[in-house]
């Protein structure tokens, strides 16, 4: 490869319009967004060595990285460890994710604590559950321990999830009923369960088992 290349040409891409495809040396080498045309004062007739060509490549990675990533958070959100794993996917090198990943917390694009108060709304909207399966879920998309803690306790009195266990049971009467009452309440005792509410709880919310027989 010769020691500098020369910029021949350098036109708007015909589906995406903000984006320039650069030529080297008659040749295509590499497609850019305005800012970075700008960055690097990028012209026809300009001539490039290799260690631009070089940081300028990366800079190209590094915008199509943070365009991938901005596209996945639009979808919904996501934790840094999700998107992290997301952006690796494709291949991309840890230091150019990081890179992207520290400019998405400058600008509060990702905050691990927004996203565990958006998944605890989205779940007890769609899919009430008790305090320990949000948290092993939390804890599975690579939420700290005291972000977690924090946000349950603000938003999940012990009072309010038992309150959720019995309107729970209520809404899902028909499904527990059987002839014998042991039988109904261990339905009832596993439904609760598997929905990540404690034993205390659950323990609870099924005393009294002829609210939910009518």
């Amino acid at each position: 490869m010769p020691a500098a290349l020369l910029i021949t040409k350098i036109e708007p891409q015909k589906n995406r319009p903000h984006r320039k495809s650069v030529y080297l040396d008659g040749k295509f080498a590499f497609g850019a967004d305005e800012e970075l045309i700008r960055e690097f004062e990028l012209e026809e007739e300009k001539k490039l060595n290799q260690r631009e060509l070089k940081q300028i490549l990366w800079s190209v990675d590094r915008s199509k990285l943070k365009e991938r990533a901005i596209r996945l958070l639009s979808i919904r959100p996501r934790s840094e460890k999700e998107l992290k794993e997301k952006l690796r996917q494709k291949g991309a090198g840890v230091k150019l994710v990081e890179g992207v990943l520290s400019e998405l917390r400058e600008k509060q694009l990702i905050d691990d604590e927004k996203f565990a108060y958006s998944w605890v709304e989205s779940r007890m909207l769609n899919k009430p559950m008790g305090k320990f399966l949000l948290k092993r879920e939390l804890m599975g998309k690579g939420v700290k321990a005291e972000i977690i803690e924090r946000v349950l306790a603000e938003n999940y009195q012990e009072e309010d999830e038992l309150e959720l266990a019995k309107k729970l049971l209520q809404r899902k009467a028909k499904r527990f009923k059987d002839t014998d009452e042991l039988k109904t309440k261990k339905r009832m005792k596993d439904f609760l369960l598997r929905r990540g509410f404690s034993y205390e709880v659950v323990r609870q919310a099924v005393k009294g088992l002829e609210e939910y027989s009518e």
